[in-house]
């Protein structure tokens, strides 16, 4: 018995039947060189985001359901302003799917291999100057900059 229990993997409500994840924990270095030095100075400028790579099987009869609802989250972004991941020991992350792939092969009936990367962070607001001849449209702006910043700031980290 594997202790403790994993969670039910999902991201963003969806089920995902995983059979396996790999991990992916790295810090960001510096190298720093210097003629004549045959040895470089590194400098550790603090970790990287972890990266998570998911690969799942759908099968049954509500397997094109399952992966329909995995393509449409993928492919039309998420409610929020990150994707929220279940992993199945870290438990909730926040980020975003960077590759979503999926398999069929003909020889299996109702079945859907799929993998995707996740990669954890949280959205940044952008916002964009608009110039405009009158108060109004200046006013707009600052609202939608300050209700976007808002929103970012809200999450969860």
């Amino acid at each position: 018995m594997r202790l403790p229990p994993p969670l039910p993997c999902t991201i963003d409500g969806i089920a995902i039947p995983v059979v396996r994840i790999r991990d992916q924990v790295s810090r960001a270095w510096v190298e720093h060189g210097y003629p004549g030095r045959a040895k470089a100075d590194l400098e550790d400028v603090g970790g990287r985001p972890e990266r998570f790579e998911v690969e799942a099987v759908f099968t049954g009869i509500f397997w094109k359901i399952r992966v329909d609802a995995l393509r449409s989250v993928v492919k039309y972004g998420p409610a929020t302003p990150t994707h929220i991941f279940v992993h199945p020991f870290w438990g909730v992350v926040y980020g975003k799917v960077d590759d979503l792939s999926i398999e069929h092969v003909d020889t299996q009936e109702n079945t859907a291999r799929a993998t995707f990367r996740f990669t954890e962070g949280k959205a940044a607001p952008i916002a964009f100057a608009v110039a405009g001849s009158d108060a109004a449209t200046q006013a707009a702006a600052e609202a939608a900059a300050a209700a976007a910043a808002a929103a970012v700031a809200a999450l969860p980290v």
